[in-house]
């Protein structure tokens, strides 16, 4: 989400690689004009002979790239929000289109990872750009300031280094890498349109060898291996004690080698020790025997069908690294390893490390030294530690970034930690630890304080207004009110926030009351209110627990008041006179979807599930969804297409598909950058957000129930619809028959209710409620 016209409107990608094609998908799903350029073939396939084309024929010309294009269309996990985005991109090649880059804004270089195939491409560039043409390279490594070597004063001011990461829809992170001779003026620019535009968030590296990322990424997971060689850890072991035990992600060691792809680490990390001659850690870069081998054997990872892990029909195989044969997996059996991962960040890292086992050991190999060297070289590769921390839980998904790491073990522990492993202290570490600074940060009432590296104090970090965190605001102010489960914040501006706080943000029988509380607290004070909160999702809708629990109790009394009174607080942000946005993200589901259907407009961060699936679990949408979606789509054909998703229970797999299916309406906006939502949803709000207001549905008679009728016997048919599916349906279809009448929206919400205390009254329905929190899969029946 933007305000005026895109910076960089009109891009042109060159080199259509799993890297080129991934930047050009992404830039396409956030509405520019992408142009991808690849080489032509050299010679004809056989096919094409067959044929009698020839190498001039405009379709052979093109092959090459359509069929790298075909392959990123058909990526998984996919590229694409909405798959006929892909059909809005211009594809060429660098031979017949080049001049196509006379038009653009933004130059984006991904070509292969070579110096001289780079810089020859440039010197073709060079004089078709426009004076304020960007130009960037998408390198892992290469020397950005050499690339740029010969090329014209202006072509050099507008040359930058861009790291993407893969895939880039997924992976916020942006490594930017200005040369000396870069223009401040364009680094500026580009920092600000990667995180206002193309859904990125930044951190300037220097122009070192694998700028941060790479330098300390490559190196923690080569080195994971050597220290998993030496204490003769599995590595099942390995990857249970490198996942989420570390705060990082579920792959750990070896599933990420098996991911990125051996030949990609060899080529990264070669290419690292070949540059860094004066690392004193450079020798643990070159990859260990094992991996050696592997490559020998073109055992490359996923790509290959075999890396360190192997999928042989259903069963999934492991290297034994000391055969270097294929055996069954073995569950890795590491005493105290789940009590320890639920210990707070501190006492967690304190016990792993002090562990009197194999583990233990291999912890104080892999982690003492990944760290160490991690202190070692940022002076060289980053003006603050900030950007290495950020560098790491951005783009490695780490939740802790190596300097929060060291603090949470604690800075003389640390230092402990590093003598008894022969390690030298990092200069950085030493000035921390003789100045008797408790840590690299200090936090106190919301504020953060870093060492700053120049000055070598501690330094106040400034708040940047367009990323809200709620837990630093809570911190520093007193919620206005608060509950069990919600509390109501004040964001300044005038505008106030409803955040939920439950386990996925379910919505609890308390929550209706304090959502009316917060809508009445805003219209008398004259603010605007956002439904924003922080976690996994939004809201995973209404706590199924309490309604299986009324459903065996048979409290139709309790459960019936529930639904008035989320249906009363449906209303009052339908009718709110104060500005209402919700802020959705990551799911935003059932109950957790009908509330902020009813507030003015939606802002929702683009990777979110969305959809009203009560179906699945015995009941129908109640908290005024369904009548909603009827009250949107008066027509037949659009209540009909309606009346399908709620009968079915589907959702979106993201906010760009919610909106086609009529999750969400032109009104609704997504943010791409998902760090932004809730600075986009107080921006939003505060200006002039008009109520939904929807007419009295039309009656549409009998014509509605023979088309539903219809659809309900084909998809029975054809097995799609089973005995229970066909009853919610039917009860769906209730709500939004209007037989000749015109139902007002007051006359709707009471068949809401009717129809859903019919359905939990089946067995039928509470068997799925049951199987879901049992399960947490719908059953079938």
């Amino acid at each position: 989400m933007a305000n005026g016209s895109p910076a960089f409107e009109r891009v042109v990608v060159i080199g259509a690689g799993v890297m080129g094609s991934g930047i050009a998908a992404h830039l396409a799903n956030l509405g520019r004009q992408v142009s991808l350029l690849d080489i032509p073939p050299s010679s004809l396939t056989d096919d094409e002979q067959a044929r009698g084309a020839t190498l001039t024929d405009v379709d052979v010309r093109l092959r090459v790239v359509r069929s790298l294009w075909d392959r990123a269309k058909n990526a998984r996990p996919p590229h694409f929000y909405l798959p006929d985005t892909a059909n809005n991109v211009r594809l060429g090649n660098v031979e017949d289109h080049l001049d196509w880059v006379r038009d653009a804004d933004w130059v984006v270089e991904a070509v292969l990872e070579k110096m001289d195939v780079k810089r020859d491409l440039y010197a073709k560039l060079d004089p078709l750009l426009k004076p304020d043409t960007l130009i960037t390279t998408n390198t892992s490594g290469l020397r950005i300031s050499e690339l740029a070597e010969g090329r014209s004063e202006s072509f050099r001011k507008r040359f930058v280094g861009t790291h993407f990461f893969n895939p880039p829809r997924y992976l916020k992170l942006l490594e930017i890498i200005p040369t000396p001779e870069s223009d401040p003026s364009v680094v500026e620019q580009v920092v600000t349109a990667s995180e206002d535009e193309w859904a990125k968030r930044v951190v300037v590296a220097r122009d070192t060898p694998g700028f941060i990322a790479n330098r300390i990424g490559m190196f923690c997971i080569v080195q994971a291996v050597h220290a998993a060689l030496e204490t003769g850890l599995t590595i099942e072991e390995v990857d249970a004690l490198t996942g989420p035990l570390l705060g990082r992600p579920r792959t750990g060691t070896f599933r990420l080698h098996d991911l990125i792809g051996l030949d990609i680490v060899e080529d990264v990390a070669g290419n690292q020790y070949r540059r860094l001659t004066h690392d004193r850690y450079r020798d643990l870069l070159q990859l260990p025997e094992p991996m050696k081998r592997m490559l020998a054997d073109g055992r490359l990872g996923n790509k290959s069908g075999q890396g360190f892990y192997k999928r042989e029909g259903k069963a999934f195989l492991t290297l034994d690294l000391t055969t270097m044969s294929y055996r069954e997996a073995i569950e890795p059996r590491i005493e105290g390893i789940a009590d320890i991962s639920k210990a707070p960040w501190g006492e967690r890292l304190n016990r792993l490390l002090l562990r009197d086992d194999r583990a233990g050991e291999f912890l104080r190999k892999h982690l003492v030294t990944s760290l160490t060297y991690a202190l070692y070289c940022t002076p060289e590769i980053s003006d603050t530690l900030l950007g290495v921390d950020r560098v790491m839980r951005w783009g490695f998904g780490w939740e802790l970034g190596p300097f929060e790491m060291v603090d949470a073990i604690g800075i003389k522990p640390f230092v402990d930690f590093v003598g008894a492993q022969g390690l030298s202290v990092p200069p950085l570490l030493a000035e921390v630890h003789d100045a008797g600074l408790t840590g690299f940060y200090h936090k106190e009432r919301g504020e953060t304080a870093y060492y700053d590296m120049p000055s070598k104090q501690m330094t106040i970090l400034a708040d940047d207004p367009r990323y809200v965190v709620l837990a630093d605001l809570k911190a520093k102010t007193s919620p206005v009110f608060e509950t069990k489960d919600t509390s109501l914040l004040d964001l300044g501006d005038n505008v106030l926030c409803l955040e939920f706080h439950t386990k996925m943000n379910a919505l609890t029988p308390e929550m209706p009351h304090a959502v009316i509380e917060a809508v009445r607290r805003a219209e008398a004070d004259r603010k605007a209110l956002v439904l924003g909160n922080e976690g996994r999702g939004f809201s995973c809708g209404f706590d199924l627990r309490t309604f299986l629990d009324l459903m065996e109790a048979q409290n139709w009394t309790r459960m019936e008041q529930i639904l008035r009174d989320l249906q009363a607080a449906s209303k009052a942000l339908r009718y709110s006179t104060a500005p209402t946005v919700a802020a959705i993200h990551g799911f935003s589901l059932g109950g957790g979807l009908e509330l902020p259907m009813h507030c003015a407009r939606i802002v929702a961060a683009p990777e979110t599930s969305i959809g009203l699936p009560e179906v699945t679990v015995g009941v129908i949408p109640a908290a005024g969804g369904t009548t909603t979606m009827a009250l949107r789509n008066p027509g037949l054909e659009q209540r009909l297409g309606a009346f399908k998703l709620v009968a079915k229970g589907e959702k979106s797999a993201n906010a760009d598909e919610a909106r086609r299916m009529g999750y969400l309406e032109a009104r609704d906006l997504t943010c791409y950058n998902a760090d932004q939502l809730l600075f986009a949803a107080k921006q939003l709000v505060r200006q002039t957000c008009e109520p939904r207001r929807y007419e009295p549905i039309p009656g549409l008679g009998p014509q509605f129930r023979d088309a539903v009728s219809q659809w309900m016997d084909a998809e029975s048919a054809a097995g799609n619809l089973l005995e229970h599916d066909l009853v919610m349906a039917q009860a769906v279809a209730a709500v939004m028959a209007s037989d000749g009448e015109v139902l007002t929206e007051e006359e709707m919400l009471e068949r809401e209710r009717e129809q859903f205390l019919s359905v939990v009254q089946n067995k039928r329905s509470s068997d799925r409620t049951r199987h879901m929190l049992d399960t947490g899969k719908p059953l079938r029946n």
